[in-house]
Order: C-alpha cells, then structure tokens, then sequence
C-alpha cells in the first residue's frame, strides 16, 4: 500500500506541475506585472526568466519533497538532512563561485539545480530504502 501511494502522490503532483509549468508559459508575464506591479521591461524580462526557470523544475521539487517525507515518515530521518546539507553546500558554491561569473542567470538556476541535484540523491536512496526495508519485501 506504501508503495502504492507513493506512487499515485508523485504522479499527482507531477500532473499539478505540469499544469502549473503551463500556467507559467502562459501568463508568467501577466502574473510577474500583478505581483510586482512594474512596467519597466528589463524587470519583467528577468522576472519571467527566473519563473520560467523554478516552474520548468517543478516536477523535480515535488519528487525531492514527497521522497523526503518518505523517508522521513519511514523513520530513515538522517538521510534527508544529508539531501538539506547537500543543498546549503550547492547554495555556498554557488554564491561564491558561479553567480560572480554568470550572474542574475546563475541567480536564478541555483534552486532549480539543486532540486534537481538533490531529488536524483533522494529517489536513489528512497528506492535503496525501498528495496532493503522489510515492510516491502512483500508488496
């Protein structure tokens, strides 16, 4: 039934990215200007620039967060502490090395990177959890 589960959130949640990816396409332009209520269009094209970028890795964020509280849930509470510490370093490399030299873009990959980054450690970890832990030797 875990398992099960699993499976049915991640597709869930992979359909809502998606839908969310779309909604971005369409109208990030039109949502950046309500939020931020700008009309200068340096502003809005590097705001949609940075929507478009953590909306397209959304799929990877919803992975990376159900496949934590997994294994949160699975009581394995050390290995997504290791996932958020991989996170911080990726984030100190980041600021210190690659924003200086490819600036605001770089800005705006460092999350989507390291969704993507982490959410590859934790699936592995989770099917390693999966495959050794005795509650689904049966299912």
């Amino acid at each position: 039934r875990i398992k099960d589960g699993l499976k049915k959130i991640i597709i869930i949640e992979l359909a809502l990215s998606v839908f969310y990816i779309g909604l971005i396409l369409i109208f990030g332009k039109n949502i950046f200007v309500l939020i931020t209520n700008t009309k200068d269009e340096e502003i809005i094209k590097c705001g949609k620039m940075c929507l478009y970028y953590h909306f397209i890795m959304l799929p990877s964020l919803a992975v990376l967060l159900i496949v934590r509280n997994f294994l949160s849930a699975m009581g394995k509470k050390v290995l997504p502490i290791i996932s958020s510490i991989m996170e911080l370093l990726i984030k100190i490399v980041f600021a210190f090395f690659i924003v200086p030299n490819l600036g605001y873009v770089a800005v705006c990959l460092t999350e989507p990177l390291i969704w993507f980054v982490c959410m590859i450690y934790i699936v592995i970890v989770g099917l390693i959890v999966i495959k050794k832990d005795k509650l689904f030797k049966n299912s």
